[in-house]
């Protein structure tokens, strides 16, 4: 019988982990295969889903999930045929040894993306974003992108954005005329 070195559990123990978070598992859907495992470093157990070529994959949830030999979470990596994707919500979520969230990082169709705050927030251990990326469709977002609802314009509104590009930011305000006049040439969507 093995021993943890971190946490002394047995080996024997840690099997019952992985039967019973995956008995837990919401069933795998139609074409996609759920397996478990050991997990990887000290990370148990693991409940994986894979499309038919073997890609991470689950449509309806997390493509994998990893726990703490005490049954918190430690990973979770939501994937579509291999490629970081979820529209609401962390693709990417990281933590600690107490369960603890200390990374996300949103994707969608594999690029870094949110419209409505980072797309990638380190936590310090109370939960304090202490690190934030702010990403449009993989690149970082201009200060502009990220004020632009302020303006009364979407975020996603390229061409009102567009337009405005190279203009002083600190100049700009809901009133001004190249604000007005991008508001009305292009409305939000």
């Amino acid at each position: 019988m093995y021993n943890c070195p971190k946490c002394g559990a047995s080996m024997r123990r840690a099997n019952r982990q992985v039967d019973a978070v995956l008995k837990a598992a919401p069933p795998a859907p139609e074409g996609v295969t759920l397996v478990g495992g050991s997990g990887r470093g000290e990370q148990m157990p693991q409940v994986v889903y894979r499309d038919a070529q073997g890609r991470l994959h689950n449509p309806d949830g997390p493509a994998e999930t990893f726990y703490n030999l005490d049954g918190t979470l430690s990973s979770e990596d939501w994937l579509t045929h291999g490629i970081p994707h979820r529209l609401d919500g962390p693709s990417e979520t990281v933590c600690d040894d107490k369960g603890r969230t200390v990374k996300e990082r949103y994707f969608i169709d594999g690029l870094a993306h949110r419209l409505d705050g980072p797309a990638s927030i380190d936590y310090d251990q109370d939960g304090t974003p202490i690190r934030e990326v702010w990403q449009y469709r993989g690149e970082e977002m201009s200060a502009l992108r990220r004020h632009a609802p302020e303006f009364g314009i979407s975020r996603d509104n390229d061409a009102a954005i567009d337009l405005l590009e190279g203009l002083p930011l600190r100049d700009l305000s809901p009133q001004h005329p190249a604000v007005v006049l991008a508001r009305q040439l292009f409305p939000n969507a």
